[in-house]
């Protein structure tokens, strides 16, 4: 079982150095951009961005692009396997927060959000791992100060959202839009929210 002190020890570590992002286009609306590093144990990583569309019809969320970032060792991407307990977890976090910097500054993104992990062999506290808590305690911090977003916290899923209205100025064409997109409307949403109280 991963010990909470050794990890908040390694945070203070430096990130490892990371690989140009890698585009990958599934379709118009589903793609995703890795960035590729590499442990002191020569173990290579992934740090993913999965983007999805998200925006039909919908008037409660203020985002048309969910972006989510995973990340893992190459070699158990498809494997049930989790933990690898010999790595530095707490540079790892420290790579993928730097990961997710680069990827905003670059793409700008409209929302960005990550869940929080658990080993094969962690016990939960909670709702949470301890993994878990560490994981958004890093992220949380880091996320916060990303110029441009709000940070979004919670015990399962965190995230940021951008302060700018949909589309983002300056997005990425990697985020298409098709001709007739979908936008969060403050007013319509407020509405349903009205016409459903009424309806209880």
């Amino acid at each position: 079982m991963i010990k909470f002190i050794t990890i908040l020890n390694e945070i203070v570590d430096s990130p490892y150095s990371l690989s140009p992002p890698i585009f990958h286009k599934q379709n118009n609306f589903s793609n995703y951009v890795d960035y590729e590093f590499t442990t002191d144990n020569k173990r290579e990583y992934y740090v993913r961005f999965s983007n999805e569309w998200t925006g039909t019809d919908k008037t409660t969320q203020k985002y048309n692009w969910a972006t989510q970032l995973t990340f893992s060792p190459k070699e158990l991407s498809t494997s049930k396997e989790t933990e690898v307990g010999d790595e530095n977890f707490g540079k790892i976090l420290a790579t993928v927060s730097k990961a997710l910097k680069e990827y905003t500054t670059k793409y700008k993104p409209e929302y960005v959000y990550w869940k929080g992990i658990k080993g094969n062999k962690e016990t939960n506290v909670g709702d949470s791992t301890k993994r878990q808590r560490i994981y958004n305690m890093v992220m949380d911090k880091m996320a916060g100060g990303i110029t441009g977003y709000t940070s979004i916290k919670g015990d399962r899923v965190s995230g940021i959202l951008t302060k700018d209205e949909i589309p983002t100025p300056g997005i990425n064409k990697i985020f298409t839009y098709p001709e007739k997109p979908s936008f969060y409307n403050k007013e319509e949403a407020e509405k349903k929210v009205s016409r459903f109280n009424l309806q209880r």
